[in-house]
């Protein structure tokens, strides 16, 4: 049991590992709203990868793992000040993304008053009907951004760190009809403490 456990804990280690060397950090995008009666259902799993794709541009890929009977993220807000130019809309299977938004900023982003942003600098869209075109469950959506000189993957995910950055997408269609606002605010806290608890788990229980 003691070899098992101990194997687990490595394995729990190489992963966080490998994930962090090659530069992939996921991000929960939490509903701040409350408009509707889904706001804070637990079945409501939409959550953002970021990648480094290269040495010049980073990859945001967005996924609606929903397991209501209906949700659709249909818009997406970057607030920043690290990136030149969005490169691609890459749309996933039955999901169709533009550049541009109405309305043109995350609605109630006021209320995230921990971040100091005025207007968002690129906005991506679904197609109409936003309710079909949308990331629906199961889908996704891939957004890649180039980098203003001299900065790094490295300085996005500390930019999201230190809350000097965040991602924002507006859920629509959901089962009452409402609509959402959601934002990846990052706890930095969180890789820390997946390696402390893997850690924890290498100690050998005292003997009563």
């Amino acid at each position: 049991m003691k070899k098992l456990t101990v194997l687990y804990a490595c394995g729990v280690m190489l992963c966080l590992n490998t994930a962090l060397l090659a530069g992939i950090t996921t991000y929960n995008l939490d509903v701040f709203t409350q408009n509707g009666d889904y706001y804070d259902d637990p079945a409501l799993d939409i959550y953002m990868e970021v990648l480094s794709a290269d040495t010049t541009s980073v990859r945001f890929d967005f996924y609606n793992n929903s397991t209501l009977d209906s949700s659709a993220v249909s818009h997406i807000y970057f607030y920043e000040d690290l990136f030149q130019s969005l490169r691609s809309i890459e749309n996933g299977e039955g999901v169709s993304f533009s550049e541009g938004a109405n309305p043109s900023n995350l609605p109630a982003a006021n209320l995230l008053t921990e971040i100091a942003l005025d207007e968002p600098s690129y906005v991506i869209s679904a197609d109409s009907p936003a309710p079909f075109n949308g990331i629906n469950s199961g889908q996704s959506l891939g957004i890649i951004l180039d980098l203003k000189a001299g900065y790094t993957y490295e300085n996005v995910i500390s930019a999201f760190d230190n809350r000097q950055m965040f991602v924002g997408a507006r859920i629509i269609s959901l089962p009452d009809g409402s609509s959402e606002a959601a934002a990846a605010i990052p706890e930095p806290a969180t890789v820390v403490l997946l390696a402390i608890g893997s850690f924890a788990l290498l100690r050998k229980p005292k003997n009563k």
